[in-house]
């Protein structure tokens, strides 16, 4: 798993637990405290307490949650990304909407409108309206959120590199590709498949082909008893051979 997806699943949580522990907004005034928390606004009024639950209230931590899980689950492609982003403004839509419950339903030009053992009571309140940290959590996991979307979560210039992971996600040729980049052996790259040195390597029908120039191809399926991952360490072995035996090099590029 990437840095940079850790550190967005590390923020998601940080915003729900911050919230189970602060309230992500609130009203205050004299005898009247509302405050908006996981499960709905928390209205003290005069020594009375009484829950109201807005419908939008659990999609916001719920979205926020899920947005941070996706990469987890599903990661062959970048499009987790892009529906992580989804998710995660449609956190922050649920959030403004809960807000202006509260604008629309419960406070009028000036007057709160709140709860009573008989019914709501209209009353004028100076009242002072706030957000605090989870709000601003969720704004900078939304901005982390964009930029892994945009930067296909590699906007960090270290990061952990798996040929498990790449095979496991992205197939054996790009497995072996990657890893002859990273090892510095230069392969060139036709149509069907990759050539190193006189070693040909193609795909054909999700099935591995390694042959010599000019010679029958050997495939990599259980009959032959090569594996995939036995194909990428054969692969690996001829161009480490080739490249002590030319000397070859390739230029590196910074952040590769």
């Amino acid at each position: 798993m990437r840095l940079e997806v850790m550190i967005q699943v590390v923020l998601a949580l940080a915003f729900v637990v911050s919230w189970f522990l602060l309230p992500i907004y609130g009203i205050t005034g004299p005898g009247l405290a509302m405050v908006l928390t996981p499960v709905g606004y928390v209205v003290d009024f005069l020594g009375l307490r009484y829950l109201v639950v807005p419908p939008t209230i659990f999609a916001i931590w719920l979205f926020a949650l899920t947005s941070s899980l996706i990469p987890i689950v599903w990661r062959s492609t970048r499009y987790p990304l892009y529906l992580s982003l989804l998710l995660a403004v449609l956190s922050m839509t649920m959030l403004t909407d809960t807000i202006l419950f509260q604008w629309r339903y419960m406070t009028v030009r000036g007057y709160v409108i709140q709860p009573t053992p008989t019914g709501y009571i209209y009353v004028q309140l100076h009242h002072t309206p706030s957000l605090s940290l989870p709000f601003y959590i969720l704004v900078i996991y939304l901005v982390l959120t964009l930029v892994n979307t945009v930067t296909r979560a590699k906007w960090l210039r270290f990061r952990e590199w798996s040929i498990v992971e790449v095979y496991q996600t992205r197939g054996t040729m790009t497995a072996i590709k990657e890893s002859l980049r990273r090892l510095g052996i230069p392969y060139e790259e036709f149509d069907d498949g990759i050539r190193v040195g006189d070693l040909i390597i193609k795909e054909v029908h999700g099935m591995i082909t390694i042959s010599r120039v000019g010679r029958n191809p050997m495939a990599t399926d259980e009959i032959q008893g090569l594996s995939p991952e036995e194909a990428i360490a054969v692969v690996i072995t001829h161009a480490v051979q080739y490249a002590f035996k030319t000397g070859s090099r390739v230029v590196e590029y910074e952040g590769e």
